[in-house]
């Protein structure tokens, strides 16, 4: 289902992935597989990692459905409130913790895979610079493919 909001079509279906995403993001940050409600209230609203990603899914999602100035708001809005800058092609897997946000800097073409933690400081360089399942990236990590 398809709903027009400023000339352009906004795909519901993709809403409810994006919200479903955050979901489990809040649950990995959380720990546990079921949390209730208020534990992922408190959570998002405590945690800037927690709100760093969900910002990160959003402009993503704005993306992917054509929306770039949209796209390109929240970015700028990520990087001034909590220090994460992620340019447009970034592919982010499931279940993505950010402990702190501050200094993380995800490059275009860059792939992060599932079950994936993020410290601050870290810089993930362009083109084909991947993140494999359940890792954690380390204070400072500077990773780049140069060619």
């Amino acid at each position: 289902m398809n709903i027009v909001c400023y000339g352009k079509r906004v795909d519901l279906n993709a809403i409810a992935e994006l919200i479903a995403d955050v979901r489990a993001d809040v649950d990995a940050s959380l720990g546990v597989s079921t949390s209730t409600k208020l534990k992922r209230i408190r959570r998002f609203l405590q945690d800037p990692g927690v709100r760093a990603v969900a910002y990160l899914r959003a402009q993503l999602a704005a993306t992917d459905n054509g929306h770039v100035v949209v796209a390109s708001t929240i970015r700028r809005h990520n990087l001034s409130v909590h220090g994460l800058d992620a340019v447009e092609g970034v592919i982010v897997g499931k279940r993505l913790i950010i402990r702190h946000p501050v200094g993380i800097v995800l490059g275009a073409g860059s792939r992060i895979g599932d079950d994936v933690t993020i410290l601050q400081g870290v810089t993930l360089g362009q083109k084909r610079v991947r993140l494999g399942d359940d890792w954690g990236c380390p204070n400072g990590v500077k990773l780049a493919l140069l060619s």
